[in-house]
């Protein structure tokens, strides 16, 4: 509504007309243009801005009168788009149904007129398709499933259309109601813009323009309540004709629905009928594959029974086959020996037994086990068929009523309501709509609640499809469908079983059971072969068996006088006399005749058996045919009376006679009729046999015969499947089915039942009179071949016998002539010569004899010393002089090893002559008995008929003669030995001579060579030394050039980072982080953060970034420096000290390498540091307190030993005065032992005295000395440049360490900020969606009583989050206000611990001032020019005057003493002073020289301690500030440097000076000092006053060095501007986080206020 405006701000209010407004102002008067009173000209003004007002106000309001029923308009276009769209999505559906019934009664109709008996084709429709199986069930329950859940989701789906109609309407009437909002706002502003006009006209009193706005308002307040009013109505009546229209539609589409059901179950159930009664079911292609597969097995076993007829059939074949083909003496021939014949195991050789390696019966036992693997297998495939065919049908079976089963389980599926459709119908009930719980959350009655009332009777049965499923199982259609099936399948599996057992029966009676069957002849004929074979060719072999042994007997009796033979040749041969050789030899004559008469005796015996066993042969093969023949059913035909009188000429035809007789029968009366009707067979050669029996008459058949058939149990192999009784009382199927599948398989048809089904009677009958024939031909053949083996066998055995005995006769008649010749005869020629070859040989001994006594005497008369011995002792003579003058050991040793040597030749070259002459000697003694022994044993062989072993007798005259020469060679030989033995043992003698007097010689040789050698080791020793000396100076050298360029490049090259605007930078990572209202960002993860979670992460990355930041200093540029300086000090130090140009000493601490900049805890410093540290009362006064100073603790720097090296020269000689002392000592111990003077010279000796050898030592050390003294004078002057140019690399130092630690201080406060921010901000992202998630879930339904648990937890949630949050909130505010605050105290402590560890490695390092003054000027110390030397100047005298300005600084007189040293010790800062230096430098040089060898080195007066203002401690305390406004969530203030540097001093400065001291600890300064604090632009105060607050700071004593001084001021000026900028940073941490808390306190409000106007609404 509009308001009137006051008198003292008039509102700017105006409405569309404004009826009083012409009443109010005055008469319309004449207006004159250009003219007219003041009042005239205001009255027109007033008039001109009333009639504006009305005119703008009509335009406005046109304009939004058109907009409004352009809106009306649309809103009308899109309600009826939305309710054509629903209507033709409600008349497509139930199109779509009417569609589905029509095709569903032309199938009804078609399945009515089918004949029960007919296969119908299956039913197909939109859910069923042609695939008739468990499978296709499936597919059409869930396309049924999916069109139900469609049509529910229609109803959704118009749930969702009402939903959009009715936000239509929402959102159109609220564009209108805004329209009208705005409308009011702008009359309003029109209104007040025309009080406004009217009030600076004051043409009118300000009552009558209030009363003119009051009406204007009024009368726009009519027409906004009435365009409201409107409104309402309009949009209530939308809403409830879009809820009528909405539940019409619903009404609709659930009928639908119902249809659809009934049909769906109508269409299932003739669906499953026709599958049943399809041929899926009558005429199943797996009956089909069963009807396939028994004509398979049928063809299959029929071939394998084709296949056992025609192995046996080969197997007879081979009777007609034999190895070899023909008879030999050897071998013999037999029917069936071949490789797989019959016999195979028949041996042809007659020598070895019929059958060997193998049971002849194997090929039977073969047969037997084919034959029964082959049956089993048949007998396993017709099991196998059977079984599958019947597991096939009952399988169709089961599969045809768990299909009824299934199809009325899913008539129930389709009658109930869907898992599914629960949460649809919520999502399309409108009761429903109005909350945001899921489906799962809602209990039963709720749920039920939550439905619109159309909608429950969804949620029940169907109870049409339920009536659809009792009447389809009361139906005939349906009762007769599954039964028949199974009629159909016992009737199959019935033809199937009793057809294959019949085959199998009658297979295995004709191949085993049956004793006419193909095996059981198989076994009687092998047994009737194995019989014949064995009866006659083992009867042959037996025979030759034992003709073998009386031939074995025969060579045994030959072999026995042979050897007797033997043995007299033997005893001839050794006869030792002509006569005893005679005797032998009429006794080996006599053995030859009886050699003779045992070969013409066996011969005659082998003409004598051969004859004898003829008739034995013939009678036995006559017995082995008729045999054969009577097994066969055969006998021989009666041969005519012409035929019995003829005579048999040859061996065949007497046994071809006698086969005749013995098959006559004994009884001659049978009538001759009778024999000539019997049928009658011929064999291949001629022979008749009468077929007595055509059954076999074989012992085996015979036996198993009276035990009966046993084809009568043939099929009880075959598992009985068949259920005969129940095919037989059930009912038959249709004679079309059987028709169908009997002309299928005819094999198996009840008419064929007396057929054969695999192997025919006729095959079986051709194999039997084969057999017949075969085994006939085969023993006649064997008789054949038998009687013509032992025909070729006598034959051959005795032509052998004949030409063997022959030819040894024919031999044996030369034996006696070659006796007499080759034996007796050789035996005594042999004996004759013997005598005459020993006395040959003992003519040849005796002149050896003599040679060796010629030998003897040669060795005896020669003389002692040859050529070789007089040169041996010339070479000593030489080796006698040599080793006077030798000048090393190893000379000494090679002429001693020499001298060895030739003793040793001297002895061998005697040694060897001797040796070689007795070794003549023993070879011609070894000779002399070789050819005695030789002799001997020839000769006792000889006698002794070739004895080996024999000896002569004592007396023999040769044995005597041997002996007599043997001694004459021992006596010999025994003279020789002496004279040697005499030689040797002068000449040893002699060579003892030699070695005495040249040990003698040796040592006084060796003696006076030590005293050389140790003089030249000494000089040799001082040599080394010295080259080593000026080697390893060179290095030293090399390395310090290296160390004073790398430091110099360092500094040059270092960078230091420029220092941030921290309090800039702060506010740019406030701008970067998401904001508070973004429901995004780093707050989205899954997981909400607790308070717990926000610390750990703070902790994490704190630590993180800590450890990052203590990197980075240690890799700073400003380490790197200290780092080399620290390396270098020592250098230097040492390399002054022994060029001996240091005239103070250093200092040297030993500096930490990782805290050159970062602090060390106190507790990790020295017990002694500690204790002087704790020693200190605080208590003292101020007159101590530069004592008390000098006792803190120094940074953890302890004192390093430190040593003063001995300078080149001073080394060298003491090494000189060593040699010359040794050399002196081993002379003097040389002329005690050996008097008198020495052989040997040194370089610039003329005599053999010690004087002289002294002399000569010292001339060689003075030369060394000369070397060391030129290398000090030339090295001095680099090293004055080297450390002339460190000191001046070292001035832009201090700037590069502050510069360092400022820019390091800001970037560690910025990354610890952040590291708590981060988190903080991720916190805060999901606490505020949080927020806005619970105020969108504030609606109007929660105030519901049903309802009220969800309000509750929902203001409880609230609660939660707004408590979490704010205690988060100061926790991140405090933790952030901690960081700056201990990073600012952490700086404060680094600042200190790196001016400490600046100015104690100065303290070490060596500068200009440590030298020794010099005359000559320095290259290095002036090449950068006046200007730099200026500029120098300049920086010192700044730093040195804001020195002076500190507080205490003028008071202090200390300080006094410390500035002037300042100026005057800064080098080029006087030039007038470095003149006067270079020209009193010869002075200095003088003094400097005369001191510095007897005095010790004093440090400088400059590197003495002094205290300076320390470094402020509690200029940034921020948490201090914080901790007092916010008691409740105050942190603990950080120990900031409390744990780093000494305890801190509080001083009060008002700009005149020091007005009390006091001594406490950091945290407890810095707490107190927390109260007074002030910021900048307005922020929380922060900084203290310096005029009125106690300052807290770290003492500092340092070194009164110029750099160490400028250092101190320096970091000072850091410390105050790294405070100042955390002071500055820590407001704009508080302004951030106040906002946050203005924030929170906002949205705690705006909750409070939501759940207050939705109670009360």
């Amino acid at each position: 509504m509009l308001q009137g405006p006051s008198p003292a701000s008039p509102r700017k209010n105006m409405s569309d007309s404004a009826p009083g407004a012409a009443s109010a102002s005055p008469a319309p008067a004449q207006r004159v243009a250009g003219g007219g009173t003041l009042h005239e000209r205001l009255v027109a003004r007033h008039r001109d801005a009333i009639e504006a007002f009305r005119a703008s106000a009509r335009s406005f309001n046109s304009d939004v009168d058109a907009a409004q029923q352009q809106r009306v308009v649309l809103l009308h276009n899109v309600l009826a788009e939305s309710h054509a769209s629903t209507l033709s999505m409600i008349t497509q559906e139930q199109q779509r149904l009417s569609e589905q019934q029509a095709e569903a009664q032309v199938h009804n109709e078609a399945l009515r007129d089918a004949d029960p008996d007919a296969v119908l084709p299956v039913c197909t429709d939109m859910y069923h398709c042609s695939t008739a199986d468990d499978q296709g069930r499936s597919r059409a329950m869930t396309l049924m499933k999916q069109d139900r859940l469609r049509l529910v989701q229609l109803l959704v789906e118009v749930r969702d259309h009402y939903r959009s109609r009715v936000a239509a309407i929402d959102t159109c009437f609220a564009d209108i109601a805004s329209a009208e909002e705005a409308r009011c706002k702008h009359i309003q502003a029109a209104v007040q813009e025309l009080m406004a006009r009217l009030t600076r006209i004051a043409v009118t009193s300000t009552t009558e323009s209030q009363v003119l706005a009051q009406r204007i308002l009024h009368h726009t307040n009519e027409q906004l309540g009435g365009n409201y009013l409107g409104m309402q109505t309009m949009a209530t009546q939308l809403r409830q004709r879009e809820l009528y229209k909405h539940q019409q539609y619903q009404r609709t589409l659930i009928a639908v629905y119902r249809d659809t059901q009934v049909h769906m179950a109508q269409q299932h159930v003739t669906w499953c009928i026709t599958v049943l009664r399809s041929a899926l079911f009558h005429r199943p292609e797996g009956r089909l594959q069963s009807v396939k597969a028994a004509e398979q097995l049928m063809g299959a076993i029929r071939s394998e029974a084709v296949g056992l007829a025609r192995g046996l059939t080969e197997v007879v074949d081979s009777l007609e086959v034999a190895q070899p083909s023909a008879s030999t003496a050897e071998l013999q021939v037999c029917g069936g020996s071949g490789a797989n014949g019959w016999l195979r195991s028949f041996e042809p050789n007659v020598h070895l037994p019929v059958f060997v390696d193998e049971d002849p019966h194997a090929v039977l036992e073969e047969w037997h086990m084919r034959v029964s693997i082959l049956l089993r297998h048949c007998g396993a495939r017709c099991n196998e068929l059977m079984a599958r065919v019947r597991a096939d049908e009952a399988a169709r079976t089961s599969v045809a009523a768990a299909l009824a089963e299934q199809t009325l389980s899913d008539l129930e599926a389709i009658a109930h309501p869907l898992s599914e459709e629960s949460s649809l119908l919520q999502r399309a009930s409108l009761a429903h709509s109005g909350t945001d719980k899921d489906g799962q959350d809602v209990s039963p009655d709720e749920a039920a609640d939550l439905l619109d009332d159309a909608l429950h009777s969804l949620t029940d049965a169907h109870s049409g499809v339920l009536a659809i499923k009792q009447s389809i199982v009361r139906s005939a259609a349906w009762a007769f469908c599954v039964p028949t099936i199974e009629k159909e399948g016992q009737w199959f599996v019935h033809l199937v079983s009793h057809g294959f057992r019949r085959g199998y029966a009658q297979f295995c009676a004709d191949a085993v059971k049956s004793t006419g069957s193909m095996l059981m002849s198989l076994e009687g004929a092998t047994d009737i072969l194995v019989t014949s074979t064995r009866g006659l060719l083992g009867f042959l072999r037996g025979l030759y068996a034992q003709w073998q042994e009386k031939e074995m007997d025969y060579r045994d009796e030959v072999a026995r006088l042979e050897l007797q033979l033997r043995v007299l040749e033997e005893a001839l041969r050794q006869q030792e006399t002509p006569a005893a050789a005679e005797a032998r030899y009429t006794a080996g004559l006599t053995c030859l005749q009886s050699i003779a008469d045992a070969h013409t005796r066996y011969y005659e015996a082998v003409r004598s058996r051969v004859a004898n066993a003829t008739a034995d042969v013939l009678q036995v093969s006559q017995a082995c045919v008729g045999e054969l023949s009577r097994q066969a059913g055969l006998s021989w035909a009666r041969l005519s009376s012409s035929d019995e009188c003829e005579i048999p000429d040859t061996p065949q035809q007497q046994l071809q006679c006698k086969n005749s007789a013995g098959a006559v029968p004994a009884s001659t009366h049978e009538s001759v009729p009778a024999a000539a009707a019997a049928p009658r067979w011929s064999t291949s050669h001629g022979e008749e046999f009468t077929i007595d029996s055509v059954a076999f008459r074989f012992a085996c058949v015979a036996a198993r015969s009276g035990g009966g058939d046993v084809t009568a149990n043939a099929g009880a192999s075959l598992e009985d499947f068949d259920d005969d009784k129940t095919a037989a009382t059930g009912a038959a199927p249709g004679a079309d089915f059987q028709q169908f599948y009997l002309n299928l398989l005819p094999e198996l048809q009840p008419a064929q039942q007396h057929v054969s089904l695999f192997l025919p009677q006729s095959q079986v009958s051709e194999w039997k009179e084969y057999l017949r024939c075969a085994l006939m031909e085969w023993g006649l053949s064997l008789q054949r071949h038998a009687w013509e083996s032992w025909r070729l066998y006598t034959a051959a055995f005795q032509d052998d016998v004949q030409h063997r005995v022959a030819e040894v006769l024919r031999y044996h008649h030369r034996r006696p002539a070659t006796l007499q010749a080759t034996v007796y005869e050789a035996r005594v020629r042999e004996l004759t010569d013997a005598k005459n070859r020993g006395d040959k040989m003992l003519s040849r001994i005796a002149e050896r004899v003599s040679r060796v006594q010629t030998l003897k005497h040669t060795f005896l008369t020669q003389t002692s010393h040859n050529d070789s011995d007089q040169a041996l002792i010339r070479e000593r003579a030489t080796l006698l002089v040599k080793v006077r003058d030798a000048m090393s050991t190893n000379a000494v040793r090679a002429l001693v090893s020499r001298h060895d040597a030739l003793c040793a030749e001297y002895c061998t070259a005697l040694a060897d002559r001797c040796a070689e002459a007795v070794h003549n000697l023993e070879r011609a003694r070894g000779v002399i008995e070789d050819d005695c022994a030789q002799l001997l044993h020839d000769r006792a062989v000889e006698l002794r008929g070739g004895d080996t072993a024999a000896q002569l007798p004592v007396d023999d005259p040769v044995q005597m003669r041997v002996d007599h020469l043997r001694s004459e060679v021992q006596e010999t030989l025994t003279q020789s030995l002496k004279a040697v033995e005499d030689q040797q043992q002068t000449r040893a003698a002699e060579v003892d001579n030699w070695k005495a007097a040249w040990t003698s010689t040796v040592e006084h040789s060796s003696a006076e060579l030590s005293v050389f050698q140790t003089v030249q080791e000494g000089l040799a020793r001082l040599k080394a030394q010295v080259q080593t000396l000026l080697t390893t100076a060179a290095a030293e050298e090399a390395e310090l050039a290296a160390g004073v360029a790398m430091v110099v490049r360092e500094v040059d090259e270092a960078s230091a980072a420029p220092v941030m605007d921290l309090a800039a930078a702060i506010h740019a990572l406030f701008k970067e982080s998401p904001p508070a209202t973004s429901p995004a960002g780093d707050g989205g993860g899954d997981t909400p953060l607790t308070t717990e979670d926000l610390k750990n992460m703070v902790e994490y990355n704190l630590k993180v970034t800590k450890a990052m930041q203590q990197d980075r200093i240690r890799a700073a540029s400003a380490c790197t420096v200290l780092a080399s300086l620290d390396k270098l000090r020592g250098l230097l130090y040492a390399r002054g000290c022994r060029l001996g140009l240091l005239a103070h000493t250093v200092e040297m601490l030993r500096v930490s390498p990782l805290h050159y900049v970062l602090p060390m805890e106190l507790g990790e410093e020295p017990e002694a540091v500690r204790g002087r540290a704790g020693s200190r009362s605080v208590s003292s006064k101020a007159g101590r307190r530069a004592k008390d100073v000098q006792g803190a603790p120094t940074a953890g720097h302890t004192a390093m030993p430190l040593s003063t090296p001995a300078t080149y020269a001073e080394q060298v000689a003491q090494w000189t005065a060593q040699v010359l002392r040794d050399a002196e000592a081993a002379a003097q111990r040389h002329v005690k032992a050996f008097p008198g003077d020495m052989y040997r010279r040194l370089p610039g000796m003329t005599g053999g005295t010690v004087e002289q050898l002294n002399a000569a030592v010292a001339a060689l050390c003075v030369a060394q000395e000369e070397r060391v003294k030129s290398y000090t004078a030339k090295a001095g002057q680099p090293f004055r440049q080297r450390v002339q140019e460190l000191w001046n690399t070292l001035q832009s130092t201090p700037s590069l360490l502050v510069r360092t630690l400022s820019a390091g201080a800001t970037t560690a406060i910025l990354e610890r900020v952040e590291a708590v921010l981060r988190p903080w901000w991720r916190f805060q992202a999901q606490s505020s969606e949080q927020w806005r998630a619970h105020r969108r879930a504030v609606k109007l339904s929660l105030a519901r009583q049903p309802n009220a648990t969800a309000l509750t937890s929902l203001k409880e949630a609230e609660a939660a989050r707004s408590d979490t949050t704010e205690l988060a909130l100061q926790q991140a505010w405090a933790w952030s206000l901690r960081e700056v605050e201990d990073e600012v105290g952490l700086h404060v402590a680094r600042c200190w611990t790196a001016l400490h560890s600046y100015s104690h490695l100065l303290k070490g390092l060596v500068t200009p001032q440590h030298l020794v003054p010099t005359t000559e000027v320095l290259e290095g110390g002036h090449h950068r020019g006046l200007r730099h030397l200026l500029e120098l100047r300049a920086q010192h005298e700044r730093a040195a005057a804001e020195l002076e300005g500190t507080a205490g600084a003028k008071k202090d007189p200390r300080l006094q003493e410390v500035i002037p040293l300042h100026r005057a010790d800064t080098p080029g800062n006087n030039p007038s002073a470095a003149s006067k230096r270079h020209a009193n430098a010869s002075v200095a040089a003088a003094a400097a020289a005369a001191t510095i060898e007897s005095a010790p080195l004093a440090q400088l007066s400059q590197w003495s301690d002094v205290e300076l203002p320390g470094l402020p401690l509690n200029t940034c305390v921020p948490l201090s500030q914080y901790n007092a406004q916010h008691p409740q969530t105050a942190v603990p203030p950080p120990l900031a440097a409390a744990a780093y540097v000494p305890a801190a001093v509080r001083l009060t400065t008002d700009g005149k000076g020091p007005q009390g001291h006091g001594n406490r600890r950091i945290s407890a300064a810095t707490s107190s000092a927390s109260s007074n604090t002030s910021g900048r632009k307005g922020h929380a105060s922060i900084a203290m006053d310096a005029k009125a607050t106690a300052e807290v700071s770290v003492p500092l004593l340092v070194p009164r060095a110029p750099l160490v001084l400028e250092c101190a001021q320096l970091l000072r000026a850091a410390v105050q501007s790294v405070s100042s900028q955390g002071n500055e940073a820590a407001g704009v941490l508080s302004n951030a986080f106040g906002f946050y808390e203005r924030q929170e306190a906002q949205w705690r409000q705006t909750w409070v206020l939501t759940l207050k106007d939705m109670t009360t609404m």
